[in-house]
Formats: C-alpha cells, sequence, structure tokens
C-alpha cells in the first residue's frame, strides 16, 4: 500500500505546484527540477542550505530499484497557502 503515495512523481513537470501540509499548515512549492538518478546517488537526500527546498524521491520505473525519480522544489511564498 505505501508503494502508490509516489507512484506518480515522476509525471512532475518543471513549475508544476506542490502542496505539503505540516502541522495542519499548507505550504506551496513549484518544481524547479525532475531528474533521473542511479540509485547510489543519494547526494540530493543530504540537507540543503536552502530551507525552503523541498526534495521528493521515489523509484524508477515504479516498483524497481534499478534507479531514483527526484523531484526537486521551492517553496513559491513566504507565507503558508492556508493555517
Amino acid at each position: 500500500m505505501y508503494s502508490v503515495y509516489f507512484y506518480l512523481l515522476g509525471e512532475l513537470e518543471k513549475e508544476d505546484e506542490i502542496f505539503v501540509s505540516y502541522e495542519g499548515i499548507i505550504y506551496k512549492y513549484r518544481v524547479q527540477e525532475v531528474k533521473i538518478v542511479n540509485r547510489e546517488d543519494i547526494q540530493y537526500l543530504k540537507r540543503s542550505a536552502d530551507p525552503d527546498t523541498l526534495v521528493l524521491m521515489t523509484c524508477y520505473p515504479a516498483g524497481t530499484d534499478w534507479k531514483r525519480t527526484v523531484v526537486i522544489a521551492h517553496r513559491d511564498t513566504e507565507e503558508p497557502v492556508l493555517k
């Protein structure tokens, strides 16, 4: 069941919006980059110098462990979308 959460992550494109709910507050991010990387390439999981960066990662192709899809997004607005 848990494998379905990021199943369509690879369909995101640059400038797409991502909404994240954290502690009841909704934040909006905008996709900057979508890339396919080797499964050993974990540099994207390190803490970013920019605290407004969101990095999402999933398997590619879905259901395998051959590679990874990485989506990098930046917070679109300083203020939350919804409190």
